[in-house]
């Protein structure tokens, strides 16, 4: 259905209501079928919308893009004779202004201004708005203020709600107010003044299901029970405390009833109790909550009432107090998981610590994953090409599922700007640019066509990338390094990259040339890495010459003979894991100098290590170098998160950290697929599979990795051989050896170097 094309879609909005006003809204329209019908249709709005067909829920959206490349979602509905109801609520953010001012908005979301869009329907029935839709303000809800106005935090992720039912008017499914046009173009009329260029939906609906409540605690004389998951009983006038554990790391839907009388609640959400001047496990329930966290507000009179908010609420413990006139006598709370509907294939077993790590990861990865990749989902909610090339590397492996990741490669490139760079998030409202993070999303559009053999999409992000590689290219010195790239140039978050005071310093914490204006080796060779990485796949030759000629300048420049280790400035004795992995990766050491530098790099106590974030990269120049010994010592480092109690890895491995789910901390997960399972893409889209498990000092363990979205690998893993099984006939590479397997049959390898 190509909206863009359609001259009878027309935008319509509620009358009366000021630009930029926020709040929630209602469209509905009630219609009567005659006999069995299906209905097909697409819904969008401005800024967002939840679609309900007689009181159940069909769908959300639009799915976060930008205005140039605006969602719909689609729609089929079979519905029987008799009378139905189409109802849609719409909320409207606050604008956002920033230095002072409020921060209502997410800031993960591009808009115009209210409106809201229905196209199609079926012969006997159009649905296509102005038509018979009728819409109304719904003046019990509205945004709550955020920032220095209010003692909730500002910043990126979508605000709390405040809900006052003593402002209800009659029910919501009979609201009395006409639609009215917001743009309403004539055919043949100029529509370049349209605010949104429409564009379907390329990512399936989010999944929800109910998630039990693990522990609770209540204070006062409340009569609350856990049955079946929920809470559920009576609680009595005055004030009452009640404090829930999911058990892990959740992102979802609180869902409320009750019955009684008239009062107030309040729901605070938290990723941890924290008590002040002491750092405690992820899992102590008898810690105090956050103060200044996330909180919704509900006030209500005497009567029967529910509540669930909007958009999904993150975290793993609840807190709700309620200020209660008169007592509730029926109370109930549920929870249901929101996430985009990965489905896990892969399997790790065998190990007891890593099958934790694994579950951990997993958790992480869908945490971080709705309608884009986020980097968090209690803070932020923002998609990062640095995070993100990690998180869709995990789907890859672990699903066989690129949608999401295909969706966040061209979301990039959509936000390219003049100068060849992409921005660094994107949707953002405000653009932020990292120019490493351009030569990340590189390397996303080549990881995509190795797993899914999409050579189209290769063609199409050609000259970007060459754009991108420009950028660095322009910036080459006379001594064959790059020189400043601008910006906000940032490679880790680590206290060790300080300033020239040795202070730690938050804005030269993320870069290894600690404030002195000398060229990064990191930069070069992490440019080289991407042009050795992206020459075979575009058959450029000139991409391998610039790579060569990168790592040679590193080798004469950066590499200190003394240390037995490339250095992060020239002439300095400045020393990173990050550089030592990078020049691994980019080829400026190889064979058996390159494993003989990995040992120096883990014995070297001096050295700056990375932090969860860049150890991906250390891990893939260990995989590079079948150092499995080497990968499985640091996954400590995950094992020691979870004694702390964390059911997610967090942004930075501490217990007073910002935030407990990151999931650019979910790449052990990817490793033990790629790297001790040992299944990789030999050729684009698994055409042919590369199977090489590197167990280290593992005696057995095994597992199960799609290849792709429908085939499947079964593996079991011993200290000297290994074997096979696939769900269908595959063309495997195993040492020097291409072969053909059938599948349901078992085969036997021995194990390279065993």
């Amino acid at each position: 259905m190509e909206l863009q094309d359609c001259k009878r879609a027309r935008w319509v909005w509620c009358p009366d209501v000021a630009d930029g006003t926020a709040g929630f809204f209602w469209f509905k329209n009630r219609f009567e079928l005659k006999q069995p019908t299906v209905l097909r249709f697409a819904v969008s709005a401005d800024h967002r919308y939840n679609l309900y067909c007689d009181g159940e829920l069909l769908g959300r959206g639009p799915a976060r893009s930008d205005l140039q490349h605006y969602r719909y979602e689609e729609y089929e509905v079979a519905l029987k004779p008799g009378p139905h109801l189409l109802a849609a609520e719409v909320i409207r953010w606050h604008c956002v202004r920033r230095g002072g001012g409020r921060e209502e908005a997410p800031w993960s979301e591009l808009h115009a201004g209210g409106g809201f869009l229905v196209i199609g329907g079926a012969p006997e029935l159009d649905l296509t708005t102005p038509g018979t839709w009728l819409c109304a303000v719904d003046a019990t809800r509205k945004p709550r203020v955020r920032g220095p106005e209010s003692d909730l935090p500002g910043g990126p992720m979508p605000p709390p709600e405040e809900h006052d039912y003593y402002a209800r008017l009659g029910d919501w499914r009979a609201p009395e107010i006409g639609g009215r046009v917001y743009w309403n173009p004539e055919p043949g009329e100029d529509t370049s003044d349209a605010p949104w260029w429409l564009e379907p939906r390329p990512i399936p609906q989010q999944e929800q299901f109910p998630v039990p409540v693990a522990r609770m605690q209540v204070s006062g004389e409340a009569q609350l029970k856990l049955e079946q998951g929920r809470v559920v009983g009576s609680i009595p006038a005055g004030r009452t405390t009640l404090r829930l554990d999911l058990g892990s790391y959740q992102t979802g839907i609180p869902q409320l009833f009750w019955e009684g009388g008239a009062g107030v609640i309040e729901i605070a959400y938290a990723e941890s109790g924290r008590r002040e001047g002491r750092k405690l496990r992820r899992d102590d329930f008898e810690a105090e909550f956050f103060h200044g966290n996330l909180r919704d507000r509900i006030r209500f009179p005497a009567g029967a009432w529910s509540f669930a908010p909007f958009w999904y609420r993150a975290g793993r413990y609840l807190e709700l107090v309620f200020e209660l006139e008169e007592p509730l006598t029926r109370f109930e709370f549920g929870y249901d998981f929101l996430g985009y509907p990965f489905r896990l294939r892969a399997e790790f077993r065998g190990d007891a610590k890593l099958e934790s790590i694994w579950r951990a990861a997993w958790r992480t990865a869908r945490c971080c994953a709705h309608e884009h990749y986020e980097d968090c989902p209690y803070y932020e909610q923002m998609q990062y090409a640095g995070d993100t090339r990690i998180q869709a590397l995990i789907s890859y492996a672990a699903t066989g599922d690129g949608r999401l990741g295909l969706q966040a490669i061209r979301q990039f490139r959509n936000s390219r700007l003049p100068n060849g760079l992409t921005q660094s998030r994107y949707p953002s409202l405000y653009p932020q640019v990292i120019p490493e993070f351009s030569l990340f999303w590189t390397l996303m559009v080549a990881d995509y066509y190795r797993y899914f053999g999409d050579r189209e999409l290769l063609e199409e992000c050609r000259a970007d990338i060459l754009g991108v590689f420009d950028y660095f290219e322009r910036r080459k010195l006379a001594n064959g390094l790059i020189g400043p790239v601008g910006f906000w140039s940032i490679t880790d978050w680590t206290r060790q990259w300080t300033g020239p005071t040795e202070t730690w310093d938050p804005a030269l914490t993320g870069t290894s040339h600690r404030g002195l204006p000398e060229p990064e080796t990191i930069v070069a060779l992490l440019y080289s890495y991407c042009c050795s990485e992206l020459a075979p796949l575009l058959e450029l030759p000139e991409l391998t010459v610039r790579a060569r000629q990168l790592c040679a300048a590193v080798n004469e420049l950066a590499f200190d003979r003394e240390l037995g280790l490339y250095v992060d400035l020239p002439g300095r004795k400045f020393i990173s894991e990050h550089a030592n992995a990078l020049a691994i990766l980019a080829g400026a050491v190889t064979g058996k100098a390159a494993s003989e530098l990995a040992d120096r790099v883990a014995a070297n106590e001096a050295i700056n290590r990375t932090s969860l974030y860049f150890a991906f990269y250390l891990f893939e120049a260990w995989r590079k170098l079948g150092r499995a010994d080497l990968l499985l010592a640091r996954c400590g480092q995950w094992g020691e998160m979870l004694d702390w109690g964390f059911t997610t890895f967090p942004e930075v491995p501490t217990l007073d950290g910002r935030s407990d789910c990151h999931a650019w901390s979910a790449s052990p997960l990817y490793f033990m697929i790629t790297m001790l399972l040992g299944v990789t893409p030999a050729a684009p889209g698994f055409r042919r599979v590369a199977i090489a498990p590197t167990p280290g000092p593992l005696t057995g363990f095994s597992g199960r990795v799609p290849l792709g979205p429908e085939r499947l690998l079964e593996l079991e893993v011993a200290a000297r051989e290994f074997r096979v099984r696939t769900s269908a006939p595959v063309s495997a590479v195993i040492g020097d050896c291409e072969l053909e397997l059938p599948p349901g049959e078992t085969f036997t390898f021995p194990i390279a170097g065993a």
